[in-house]
């Protein structure tokens, strides 16, 4: 009699993501979702429960979904699956805030012109020097109105 031996696969797929973490700051532009999973495994990408993107992970198990906006700015879940050829499934949920990121914010030109208390001459901001006696004082008044003080020590 001639046996058989049959494998049944029920371990899942690896699957981790390495953008965004949970907690990250993304654009409403869009931003990109991406990780490594079992190579081969299917690799699909939900934002608040509707699926954006379907990718098959490469054979180093890289993979990459691009998530594209304009996105509601608040709160929102992603939930990422890996799916294996026996259809064992991997899911990680993680939360991201949309949300303008205020150092990119482009600001309108200011129309103002900028005030100068008179210490500064030659027709702008700027530093000028003249020969001091020994061990006198420097003075330095800078445009944010700091006062540096230094001790000028000449042999």
């Amino acid at each position: 009699a001639d046996s058989i031996t049959i494998v049944i696969d029920t371990i899942p797929p690896r699957l981790s993501v390495d953008e965004p973490t949970d907690g990250d700051t993304v654009s409403p532009d869009g931003f990109t979702v991406s990780g490594t999973a079992e190579p081969g495994a299917t690799v699909t990408v939900f934002v608040d429960g509707d699926a954006i993107g379907t990718v098959v992970a490469a054979e180093d198990g890289t993979w990459s979904v691009d998530v594209g906006g304009p996105l509601d700015e608040g709160a929102s879940d992603v939930t990422v699956t890996a799916t294996d050829a026996a259809g064992n499934t991997t899911v990680i949920d993680l939360g991201v805030i949309v949300e303008e990121d205020a150092s990119t914010t482009d600001l309108p030109p200011s129309t103002e012109e900028p005030e100068f208390d008179g210490l500064i001459t030659g027709g702008g901001p700027g530093c000028s020097a003249a020969p001091g006696s020994p061990n006198g004082l420097i003075f330095l008044w800078l445009v944010a109105g700091l006062l540096l003080v230094r001790r000028k020590n000449r042999n």
